[in-house]
């Protein structure tokens, strides 16, 4: 079976950053194109399920009920200003990837703090998507040990 990867897209509801005319919509679509392709061409294990909007805390709350049985989220930040929404995805307690593209706003910035905190996050600052297949990889090995059964047999 394959792992369950939870794409969530954040953005404030009123962004300035990058562009006053930005259109978050614009970007998911070119993310979800970008996101086949790499789940076509990659060897990877993983299936991404349907992807959420968040745009304010309260939206993270009722993304909750999204998350049972997900092996792992990519989070993509859109805007800046949303250091509050990516704590709560991070506070489910579920591997959590960042993916932060450049003039995507600096919150990126924290997850080494939340690291610290034994959180189980990651990020990439960067703008090659293709980089997210490395941290996927990852989730999909936690994914396959969870499945994994060992029979010890010994004398003694």
């Amino acid at each position: 079976m394959k792992a369950k990867i939870k794409k969530v897209y954040m953005g404030v509801p009123v962004p300035s950053w990058p562009k006053a005319d930005f259109n978050i919509n614009i970007d998911i679509e070119k993310i979800e194109k970008i996101l086949a392709d790499i789940e076509l061409r990659s060897d990877l294990e993983v299936g991404f399920t349907d992807k959420s909007i968040v745009r304010t805390p309260e939206d993270v709350d009722k993304l909750k009920d999204d998350l049972k049985d997900i092996d792992g989220i990519l989070a993509f930040n859109l805007s800046s200003g949303l250091y509050k929404i990516f704590s709560k995805i991070v506070g489910f307690g579920i591997p959590t990837v960042l993916f932060s593209q450049p003039y995507s706003g600096h919150d990126w910035s924290r997850v080494a703090q939340m690291r610290k905190e034994g959180k189980k996050v990651d990020v990439l600052a960067t703008s090659d998507y293709n980089e997210i297949i490395g941290r996927l990889k990852l989730i999909e090995v936690i994914h396959k040990l969870k499945e994994t059964k060992i029979i010890y047999i010994g004398n003694g």
